[in-house]
């Protein structure tokens, strides 16, 4: 029996394996083929149109020369490089004809080459009005008409090429997100992997006694795991109930015909900032999630603290309105300041939530930044419940997990607070608490500069 249990463990690896090499070779025919697409597609037509932008503005430039030309062999010596560039400039267009995706960018090829033959005729009367030494007509049309018509021909071909960027970003994002999956999916097998491993190991045993502090470590490991886990859904419901309460509100107003679409328009610049929150929130706790293994990676960049403020302040204002509740952002230096901004920006939403959630109705919130000795720092005070000695004591605790409503009854894990903790501490910060009870509390971040 246990023989038994050992093949099918090694044919469970096997298969394990082979599922894995299945899907990296999945994986790297889809990232082929975004690559010859990016490559083959938006890079050549874009490459293309700067070529033709650029022989565009030497024609230009030569026909300024035509007109300034003093005689027939000089004249024919410009009309030979123009005719060159011209050459140039239709082959371009054609590599663009033949390469463009989307009937956008087709639709930009045909004006642009409209334009370019238009442009042709100018020239050829240019040329004329030299041949019958009528040089101040030629003039005047070269300044007026020929420079408006390079311009409008330059802004096409710009605008084509601006096209064709932006279809080889899309192609990238299409590789980015095929990478990321692929490696999550290789996470994910490699896992699965790994416990099978692990039934193997304990099969092998010789003695229970003898692995029996390898067990135990190991189970400690899955619990730890697991709780990393719950705790991550927990942030994730705790920041989103919000943004999303919000949208699901306008909805039912809408759908029960309580509010019509004019009012409801006053709401849907609210709901828009919510859902681009709420999207950068996945995004970030997502990245946060996978550096949990080893530490938090801080992406620090320049960045004007108040905006940054008054963004979470927009986006919380709807919650605190239900309950009266004023948030005042008091600081009017405008302050710049180094650190990651995705980061920051959580922190402030995660202390205004949790002022608002346990103050009661028609209270304050104030937030404030400031430059202090070389370190920022940022302060979100209000007039709420307050809490406890012993409960301060408890709030930064990662091993301590409290559950305490708001005063209308509002659920919380307490989990934010604790990444908040972990954020600031990443940046070699510190975040403080005062509070007394029925008073108010004020959170106090400092992050070095």
């Amino acid at each position: 029996m246990y023989q038994k249990k050992l093949i099918i463990s090694f044919f469970l690896i096997v298969i394990m394996f082979v599922l894995i090499a299945i899907y990296n070779i999945n994986g790297l025919f889809a990232i082929g083929h975004y690559t010859h697409s990016i490559s083959d597609h938006p890079l050549v037509v874009s490459n293309a149109s700067l070529r033709a932008a650029i022989n565009i503005t030497k024609i230009h430039r030569n026909m300024k020369d035509v007109v300034l030309s003093t005689s027939e062999d000089e004249l024919m010596k410009i009309l030979a490089l123009i005719d060159n560039e011209e050459c140039n400039v239709y082959r371009d267009l054609e590599t663009v004809k033949s390469k463009i995706i989307g009937s956008e960018g087709q639709q930009l090829e045909k004006e642009s080459r409209i334009l370019f033959d238009e442009w042709k005729s100018i020239r050829d009367q240019v040329v004329i009005l030299w041949s019958k030494g009528e040089k101040e007509r030629a003039i005047e049309i070269t300044k007026k008409d020929g420079a408006k018509h390079v311009d409008q021909l330059e802004d096409k071909v710009l605008e084509l090429y601006t096209y064709a960027r932006a279809k080889a970003e899309s192609f990238r994002l299409e590789l980015d997100h095929s990478q990321t999956k692929m490696e999550r999916m290789n996470i994910l097998l490699t896992v699965v992997g790994v416990i099978i491993s692990l039934i193997i190991a304990i099969l092998s045993a010789h003695s229970f006694i003898k692995y029996e502090g390898e067990l135990k470590n190991r189970e400690h490991m899955l619990v730890e795991s697991n709780r990393s886990k719950e705790s991550l859904f927990s942030i994730i419901s705790h920041d989103l109930r919000g943004p999303i309460g919000n949208i699901s509100s306008v909805l039912s107003l809408l759908s029960s015909g309580v509010i019509d679409e004019k009012l409801a328009q006053g709401y849907f610049d609210h709901l828009s900032l919510s859902v681009k929150s709420t999207e950068s929130l996945l995004e970030n706790l997502l990245n946060w999630s996978a550096n949990q293994k080893d530490s938090i990676e801080i992406d620090k960049d320049i960045f004007n603290v108040d905006n940054a403020i008054q963004n979470e302040i927009n986006i919380l204002q709807p919650i605190a309105d239900r309950k009266y509740i004023t948030i005042n952002l008091l600081s009017k230096n405008k302050i710049d300041a180094i650190a990651d901004m995705n980061m920051i920006q959580l922190v402030v939403r995660n202390l205004i939530s949790n002022s608002i959630k346990f103050t009661p109705k028609d209270g304050r919130v104030s937030v404030e930044s400031d430059i202090v000795s070389n370190h920022l720092q940022i302060k979100v005070s209000d007039t709420g419940l307050g809490m406890s000695d012993e409960m301060k004591t408890k709030i930064f605790d990662e091993t301590v997990f409290v559950s305490t409503k708001g005063t209308e009854r509002e659920h919380g894990s307490g989990l934010g607070l604790k990444l908040c903790y972990s954020f600031v501490k990443a940046h070699g910060g510190d975040i403080t608490v005062k509070s007394r009870e029925n008073i108010g509390t004020t959170f106090t971040v400092t992050i070095p500069q």
